[in-house]
């Protein structure tokens, strides 16, 4: 048989070393099946494919028994009435409002879920502030967030009407705001804020957040979410912005109708109505998800230039005084430079609100600064007064019963909601059309069975807090008095640093450390740089330092440019002065390191010629969208000025014309002083051209 087929044996020896592998492979498969086995028995997510299973619903306390909390029993258990939870990052401590105990209860989460009292006596009643742990009254807890800032939690009581405070490290509870007597009302009742924190009322404060130096509130009895300041620096007891509440949203009283409950803009005359409010949570970037009695969900953002909801300054990679590629720098000398370092009004808050920042034009009127922040509430999911129970990839098309406890992803791409009559937790997609699908739960199927997604059952899921470490959305039931933790994929924010790019590139100039090029400037003074990095922004440059044609020119052997004198081609003054303005050209130099051009009045002309020499469009565009924002009564003559020197004469023209159709405004800024040209600007001259163009201007 070799014989007649020479690689039969070599056509058989690969067929018998794969048996041998494959029982391997068998073998290694069963002992990791066993293994995975043997790690969900005692609770443990093994490694592997099979470690994570989104949806998984495991009870880690109670199932269908109350349970004790520091040995003290509660009607239904501590998580029976718990309308809401909070998570401390960093302990992993879940914090549990018991509204039937009127306590607080802590779960070590890392520790067997083990439940102790925080506070609260178990008595209803409203305590003076400094009573410290089990000694303190609460009267019906019902929303709860951390201040990690304070390191204390924060609590609505929705029949006490008061925010209190109870401080992680000594237990002592204070009041923040609301009556010592539980008093109900309405204050603050319009935009105007409340300073003193015992004039403020609530009716039932439930839903409770904190963002930054705020805590927001709902408080469904009136339909409106209000925002309490909390303090930041120094001692507690002492601060005096502690407590001044202001309303956000909602009109007070008024629960408004299915037309006018679909969204709108607050502070204006027409502010939407928030009928219902019960449930809010923030994403780190301040953007507020807020659910209704009324079963919606809605989505509100800060859109007046304040602080929240604002992308970080980093995230355009650009520093502040950095606009669409120019930084303006302050005239040496000349007019206008004062105005020229700080941003305009306006164009600050462009930028804080994540748009392209436009300076304004010069004689743009200033538009009114609003009484009250302002805020777009978004209706995203759900429909206004309809009960049901129907997934949709279309958020406003879905319909929800009963929401409960909204939990965002820190990262802002998933909302967590419980339908507790219908015994699921709900997913939304904060993208796209927000969908909502079902992540833990049977729809109708009351019940406490462990399994993942439709095969688990719950039973009234209500309060919720993420652990966002660990994966896992704990869940409090009304009809069980049990947790149970469900494994969600979601990631804490990443912050990305700001860009130092800049800086760098800067550093690197400055320091002239390897650099190879010498740049010789008019008056003596010389800028060390770097061949590749001024090669590679300007062509014209890098004909000169690399050698035209083949043939090496004098700078690219010897690595010095001269740029103190007149050359061949060069944007020459018609007054004899230095046909490279030095400032012009550091200027230039530094915008090949950053991409960002330095700009003021007295050197945006000679910047202009320049570029056009040197064929740098992105240059000439920048300084000509700097001219047509910036001229101004005060600069116009001197833009004027310097575009006769160096012939830039369409300038010159747009410049003489300014300052003659805006001659008052000119000579009440005093913009026609000869004193703030150089010596060989022709002032005479210039201001005769004027003066024969427009007659007027010479009074």
């Amino acid at each position: 048989a070799q014989g007649r087929h020479p690689h039969a044996v070599c056509a058989l020896r690969p067929v018998c070393l794969p048996i041998a592998s494959r029982l391997d492979r068998a073998r290694r498969r069963s002992n990791s099946r066993r293994t995975m086995a043997a790690a969900r028995a005692d609770g443990v997510a093994p490694a592997g494919r099979d470690a994570f299973e989104e949806g998984a619903v495991k009870m880690v306390v109670g199932t269908n028994t109350p349970i004790a909390s520091n040995g003290r029993a509660t009607p239904a258990g501590p998580f029976a009435t718990a309308y809401a939870m909070a998570c401390d990052p960093r302990t992993h401590m879940l914090f549990v409002p018991d509204q039937s105990g009127h306590c607080i209860h802590e779960v070590d989460a890392l520790r067997g879920c083990t439940v102790t009292v925080l506070a609260g006596s178990g008595a209803a009643g409203i305590t003076d502030d400094g009573v410290v742990g089990t000694a303190a009254s609460f009267h019906s807890p019902h929303g709860i967030a951390v201040d990690v800032a304070n390191n204390r939690l924060l609590v609505a009581e929705s029949a006490g009407r008061r925010i209190a405070a109870i401080d992680l490290d000594t237990r002592a509870v204070t009041r923040i705001c609301g009556s010592r007597r539980g008093e109900t009302g309405c204050v603050p009742a319009d935009g105007t804020p409340v300073a003193d924190p015992e004039a403020v009322r609530f009716a039932v404060p439930h839903g409770l957040c904190v963002y930054e130096d705020y805590a927001y509130v709902c408080d469904p009895g009136n339909h409106v979410i209000v925002r309490v300041k909390l303090a930041r620096e120094g001692d507690l007891a002492h601060d005096v912005d502690e407590g001044t509440t202001s309303l956000v949203a909602g009109v007070p009283g008024n629960g408004g109708n299915t037309t006018k409950s679909a969204g709108g803009v607050t502070g204006t005359d027409d502010p939407p109505f928030m009928p219902g409010v019960s449930g809010i949570c923030v994403d780190a970037s301040g953007v507020f998800y807020i659910t209704t009695n009324f079963n919606c969900i809605f989505r509100m953002e800060r859109i007046d230039g304040g602080r929240a909801a604002a992308a970080p300054a980093s995230a355009a990679g650009d520093a502040d005084a950095v606009v669409d590629g120019v930084l303006a720098t302050p005239a040496a000398g000349g007019a206008g430079g004062a105005d020229e370092t700080t941003p305009s009004k306006h164009r600050k808050q462009r930028r804080q609100r994540g748009r392209p920042s436009l300076e304004p034009i010069a004689g743009e009127p200033a538009p009114a600064a609003p009484t009250r922040p302002q805020w777009r509430v978004t209706l995203i999911a759900g429909q206004h007064g309809v009960s049901g129970f129907a997934d949709s990839v279309v958020g406003v098309t879905a319909t929800f019963h009963t929401l409960m406890s909204p939990v965002v992803s820190p990262d802002g791409r998933e909302l967590f909601v419980c339908c507790s009559n219908y015994h699921v937790v709900r997913r939304v997609s904060l993208y796209g059309t927000y969908a909502v699908t079902t992540l833990a739960g049977r729809a109708t199927v009351a019940g406490c069975e462990e399994g993942v997604g439709s095969t688990a059952q719950l039973n009234r899921p209500m309060g919720m807090a993420l652990d966002v470490t660990a994966g896992r959305l704990f869940v409090a039931q009304a009809g069980t008095g049990a947790l149970a933790a469900i494994t969600v994929r979601c990631s804490g924010r990443v912050t990305v640093p700001a860009s130092s790019f800049r800086e760098n590139m800067l550093r690197l100039l400055d320091s002239g450390d390897g650099a190879d090029v010498t740049i010789k400037l008019f008056g003596g003074s010389t800028i060390q740089a770097h061949r590749c990095v001024l090669a590679a922004q300007c062509p014209h440059l890098a004909a000169i330092l690399r050698g035209r044609g083949g043939a090496e020119m004098s700078e690219a052997r010897s690595g010095v440019l001269d740029l103190s004198q007149a050359r061949e081609g060069a944007p020459t003054s018609r007054a004899g002065g230095a046909a490279y303005h030095p400032r012009a050209v550091t200027s230039i130099v530094r915008w090949c390191y950053t991409d960002v051009l330095e700009v003021s009045s007295d050197i945006v002309v000679p910047l202009i010629a320049i570029a056009d020499q040197w064929d740098l469009r992105r240059v000439s565009a920048l300084c000509d969208r700097w001219v047509r924002r910036h001229i101004a009564p005060d600069n116009a003559f001197v833009i004027f000025a310097a575009a006769r020197l160096y012939g830039c004469d369409e300038l010159a023209v747009v410049a003489r014309d300014f300052v003659c159709f805006n001659s008052a405004a000119v000579r009440a800024a005093n913009g026609l002083r000869a004193s703030g040209l150089p010596a060989h600007y022709n002032a005479a001259g210039l201001l005769e051209e004027i003066f024969d163009h427009t007659p007027s201007a010479r009074m």
